[in-house]
């Protein structure tokens, strides 16, 4: 037997997307830092996530819950 567990997604919904249009608005020059070079690939991945994310509203999640 499988386990599955739900967690409620629609409860962070609203901080994730206003965290994560903060940081998608942030320039790109802004992380051309030398002391942020050694770092570019996490920056450069945590920023195309943010500009790929989608909401669960376009997802098309009627009712909030995403079984993992």
């Amino acid at each position: 037997m499988r386990k599955t567990t739900t967690q409620d997604y629609a409860a962070y919904e609203e901080e994730a997307d206003m965290l994560l249009s903060v940081f998608e608005n942030l320039p790109d020059a802004l992380f051309n830092n030398a002391e942020l070079r050694p770092h570019e690939f996490i920056i450069s991945s945590i920023k195309a996530f943010a500009r790929s994310y989608q909401s669960m509203n376009v997802l098309g999640c009627e009712n909030g819950m995403v079984i993992n």
